[in-house]
């Protein structure tokens, strides 16, 4: 399965729509961790279209982790990245 367009399987993907931002933030930091602790070599997150916030966590704390190696976010039919989710590859 490629890294690009794959939204992964269920062990790699992450779904915090929905979520409040600290609980979100609680559930990426354990997901990034269970992905590492598995020798996952990277996963998705879903973070959705709305207000953006999670999107912004999910960027910020993507950029922060000195284990990411790159992301890819979804972009949707105009090229902007608002599609809803990021991938991303850990080293």
């Amino acid at each position: 399965m490629g890294f690009a367009a794959s939204w992964g399987d269920a062990e790699t993907v992450l779904n915090i729509r929905g979520k409040r931002a600290h609980e979100a933030e609680k559930a990426i930091e354990k997901f990034l961790d269970s992905l590492v602790y598995r020798g996952k070599k990277g996963g998705t997150i879903r973070h959705g279209k709305s207000g953006g916030t999670l999107k912004a966590l999910a960027r910020k704390m993507l950029k922060e982790d000195p284990r990411i190696d790159n992301e890819l976010w979804a972009r949707d039919e105009t090229g902007r990245s608002s599609a809803g989710a990021v991938s991303f590859r850990l080293l």
